[in-house]
């Protein structure tokens, strides 16, 4: 919901999907755009095979300076120990007023081990970004603390039934429809702030290469 609601911001022909995995956003990218995405080596025997991935060694991005009139990188930089030299990287192989739509979580749980290294505050982000010559144009949320406490039963649940222990099982199969419903009410209560703004699913900014 947060990526089609910016992909308005999107602009000119051209696209990098930093740390593409087996390119879930693709789906959601206009078709006449030109689409690249790219992997991190390490990463390469848990992904699909793709032509339109390349992979490198997480370091020097492998394009020329301004190559992209748009970058996505979502629900990534939380994985990435050298966050602020991706960011800067990413800034050199967008053209000028290129546009970078981010994401990263706030509430979400110690995942992709061992590579799962950061959480980041509004304050943090907004730091990172304009010391990398970026300008924040729309900054948002996904939900307050109602939808992460929903979130954590809907995760919780799930982690009963992919236990190896069989009663655990049985007891997340009998909860899952209680975690469809809240799953299904999260995707409607993000869109509101009946809650407490201070905690979060996560932060969705789009901003503009200055």
């Amino acid at each position: 919901n947060s990526l089609k609601k910016n992909l308005k911001y999107l602009k000119g022909n051209t696209l990098l999907d930093v740390g593409c995995g087996n390119q879930f956003y693709k789906r959601y990218i206009p078709e006449n755009m030109d689409y690249k995405g790219i992997e991190i080596k390490e990463t390469k025997k848990y992904f699909k095979n793709f032509s339109d991935v390349i992979y490198y060694n997480g370091k020097k991005i492998p394009f020329k300076n301004e190559t992209f009139d748009n970058a996505l990188c979502l629900e990534v930089l939380e994985h990435v120990y050298d966050f602020q030299n991706l960011i800067k990287e990413i800034n050199r192989v967008l053209k000028k007023n290129g546009i970078l739509i981010l994401s990263v979580p706030f509430a979400a749980k110690y995942h992709y081990l061992p590579y799962d290294f950061f959480r980041y505050t509004p304050s943090s982000l907004k730091i990172i970004l304009e010391d990398s010559s970026f300008k924040i144009i729309n900054f948002s949320r996904r939900g307050d603390d109602i939808v992460v406490t929903f979130h954590y039963i809907l995760v919780s649940i799930l982690g009963l039934i992919y236990k190896k222990n069989i009663f655990s099982k049985i007891i997340g199969i009998l909860l899952l429809p209680i975690g469809i419903f809240f799953a299904l009410l999260n995707n409607i209560l993000e869109n509101f702030e009946f809650g407490a703004k201070e905690n979060t699913i996560g932060f969705f900014i789009v901003c503009k290469k200055r």
